[in-house]
């Protein structure tokens, strides 16, 4: 942290003296994504600490607590920024030397080709289109635009991107029953279901095709079915 991290404050703060250029905000996102994650730690350790809870119980909670799914996540993207910083090491150091000498970092801005600052792709094109400053490096592009693709909501709000399922409101769609789409199959399947309960409820009548002949079981004279009223 010490080592590479602080040094980026100057670069960032020498940067944005001289022109607000890509490379900024990368800086800025990595600088955020490891504080995030420092305090995370710190969080983690002070609920290890201070939990007044016994062994069994205590562990329980802490490993059950979301701030382990954060430390993890914020992990991997910050093995995706020490990447981006092995890869342009070189440039960063070459930046950080003119800083130090308090030597103007135009002729280097312009040399790498980090002119191209926000404003004017918000010229261009209607909005901010953050690239990776790799490319006018002779370096690598995937790293750079891996990490704006990643932390690019640390950078802005501190809070996680949202999911496809909430961009597209799948949430709140109602779940159909399958063979229902159409109307013609709907009110077929309703038809098919309401002659079946009345099939249930009374036979259909049919068509007589022989004279009648008594029933097929017999008739008990003994069962009278009749009630006899009472005066």
């Amino acid at each position: 942290m010490d080592s590479r991290i602080l040094p980026l404050l100057k670069v960032i703060n020498a940067l944005h003296t001289e022109r607000r250029t890509v490379l900024e905000q990368q800086l800025r996102s990595a600088v955020a994504l490891f504080s995030s994650y420092l305090l995370n730690l710190l969080f983690y350790m002070y609920l290890k600490t201070t939990t007044n809870l016994n062994i069994g119980e205590k562990k329980r909670y802490v490993d059950e607590h979301p701030v382990i799914d954060s430390i993890i996540s914020l992990r991997k993207k910050i093995s995706t920024v020490e990447e981006f910083l092995d890869t342009n090491a070189s440039a960063l150091t070459r930046i950080l030397r003119k800083v130090e000498a308090n030597k103007s970092l135009s002729r280097i801005i312009e040399q790498s080709g980090m002119l191209d600052d926000v404003m004017s792709r918000k010229k261009n094109s209607g909005a901010v289109a953050i690239e990776s400053p790799t490319n006018h490096l002779n370096e690598p592009v995937d790293d750079g635009q891996i990490i704006n693709d990643q932390i690019e909501e640390t950078m802005e709000s501190g809070k996680r991107a949202i999911t496809s399922q909430i961009e597209k409101n799948k949430g709140l769609s109602v779940k159909r029953k399958k063979g229902t789409q159409h109307s013609r199959v709907k009110k077929r399947k309703q038809f098919e279901k309401a002659m079946i309960k009345k099939r249930s409820q009374k036979p259909d009548v049919r068509n007589e095709l022989k004279p009648y002949s008594g029933e097929t079981r017999g008739i008990r004279a003994s069962t009278i079915k009749s009630i006899k009223l009472k005066a």
